[in-house]
């Protein structure tokens, strides 16, 4: 017995003396210049010049593509590499939970479940409407993100066709410098034949995709069996089946499966109290299907108890109710005791009124339901001449584009117009362009016209109507008439010609 515990004993020291000397050792991402030894098995101490020295599964002399500069390293090696097998780093789809390290740039390994982990450029606790299954991700962060490719790369290193000897790497991922012959070589994905293919520095690697270039992702089978359609009780699923919804609460009891949610009163819940909009798990990949749209673009008119218990406009005080009644208007604070409905609010004094305006928005304007089909109505007016007061008349009483669901108004100037049936209209700038003569003497405005699109192209407001419709701020337009005339063709890839020119369309 003594002999055994004798054993135990130098057994015990033997492991704490390895644990003093790993304790001394560097970690990964930390200087290992003065301590020449790695803490993590199977790595080695490199040495980048005489100042700095990293702990690394391997090293190839010259600039390293994901490093913080273009320095190259000498890769000499400081002491010996540590007892233990090198971990393997994860790749797409493979377990990362014992490398705890990713092999492409920008990757995190993220837990799903303890034992579980793969490689993701970002992870939201809960779960993912892509996976195998509904098993939650607790998203824990693993070892430390693969660094991205360096910007200096773009810089600093070879292009294509121009020789790579001296610099040591190349600037299109993918590519390596190969050598031809002692006195020349190129950044090619593959060494062409008849060449020396002597490698110089490391293979570049793929940046990390920029978000907008990651992929949504097919929706698991398991999602339209497990959680809720849209419109339906979501708080025991915690998930929506309609692409583009997801599970919102009203309170601690209730929760369905919509598209959006904003926080307060919602004017066509049956129901008059406000909804906290707490997300309770994640939004389905994919478009929102039309019948998911937001109440109001589908047509629907506010509840009942809207009539009954919201503000009326300039008249009634809505500080308690936090809505109007009357379409367009919102409930605005003066101060701690008063508040109305009105289109819009400055802060500060108004005439004929005593005291300062807050402007504090106590709950949501109230919209009118769109019509079928749908129209999104646009306008251009120049800054200065009669163009602006035309279309203030037209916003007031609103009509012209202001008949339509939903309008803007473009111009070189940002500027106010006027309330509107939506509340304020304030112009949407967009790039300005000369207006020339065309060969039939009429403007040469096609330009002009062109950077108009663009911005109603980044606006984005004509993606959920059924027609996009442009409009001169002289021009007459009674919206439901031309609703009439556009119902036929709704649905349609179509433009429609309103123009009797001669020679048209050339």
């Amino acid at each position: 017995a003594d002999a055994d515990s004798q054993g135990e004993t130098k057994e015990a020291a033997a492991a704490d003396e390895v644990k003093e000397a790993d304790s001394k050792c560097s970690p990964l991402g930390a200087s290992c210049n003065a301590t020449k030894c790695c803490r993590d098995p199977g790595f080695q101490c490199y040495a980048k010049d005489s100042g700095w020295a990293e702990c690394r599964a391997s090293c190839i002399p010259g600039p390293d593509p994901r490093g913080i500069d273009g320095g190259p390293w000498s890769c000499e090696k400081l002491g010996k590499r540590a007892e233990g097998d090198l971990p393997e780093c994860g790749k797409a789809g493979q377990n990362c939970a014992t490398s705890k390290c990713c092999a492409a740039s920008g990757r995190q390994c993220y837990e799903k479940v303890p034992g579980f982990a793969t490689c993701k450029i970002k992870c939201t606790p809960g779960m993912d409407m892509t996976d195998v299954d509904s098993t939650p991700w607790t998203c824990k962060q693993l070892g430390s993100r693969t660094p991205d490719l360096a910007k200096w790369v773009y810089q600093k290193c070879a292009a294509p066709g121009m020789s790579c000897q001296k610099k040591a790497c190349c600037t299109n991922p993918g590519e390596q410098c190969f050598t031809k012959d002692p006195y020349y070589a190129e950044c090619k994905e593959e060494c062409p034949e008849g060449w020396d293919c002597k490698t110089i520095g490391q293979r570049t690697p793929f940046p990390a995709p920029k978000p907008w270039e990651i992929p949504e992702g097919k929706v698991a089978s398991w999602v339209a069996d497990e959680c809720s359609g849209s419109g339906e009780a979501c708080l025991s699923s915690g998930c929506c089946s309609s692409a583009g919804e997801r599970c919102f609460a009203k309170n601690e009891t209730w929760a369905v499966c919509r598209a959006s949610c904003t926080a307060g009163l919602d004017l066509y819940d049956a129901d008059p109290s406000p909804w906290s909009c707490e997300a309770l798990g994640p939004r389905t990949p994919g478009a929102v299907d039309a019948t998911a749209l937001e109440p109001w673009k589908r047509g629907a008119n506010v509840s009942d108890w809207v009539a009954e218990t919201c503000g009326k406009t300039f008249s009634t005080n809505c500080a308690a109710s936090g809505c109007c009644r009357d379409v367009g208007k919102q409930c605005f604070e003066k101060n701690e005791f008063w508040a109305t409905c009105r289109a819009s609010c400055l802060p500060g004094p108004e005439p004929g009124d005593e005291g300062n305006w807050t402007c504090k928005a106590l709950g949501p304007r109230t919209l009118r339901p769109w019509g079928k089909p749908s129209l999104y109505c646009l306008a251009v007016v120049q800054p200065f001449n009669y163009e602006p007061g035309l279309v203030k008349a037209q916003a007031e009483k609103g009509v012209g584009i202001f008949g339509c669901d939903q309008y803007s108004v473009f111009s070189t100037k940002k500027f106010y117009i006027a309330d509107g049936p939506l509340g304020p209209v304030n112009t949407h700038t967009f790039v300005p362009a000369a207006v020339t003569q065309s060969k039939d003497n009429t403007a040469g405005n096609a330009e002009l016209f062109m950077h108009v699109w663009d911005s109603v192209r980044n606006l984005g407001l004509f993606q959920d109507a059924d027609w996009t419709i442009k409009v001169d701020p002289d021009a007459v337009l009674l919206a439901d008439r031309l609703r009439w005339h556009l119902k036929p063709h709704t649905g349609q890839s179509v433009y429609m010609v309103n123009c009797a020119k001669p020679y048209m369309p050339e």
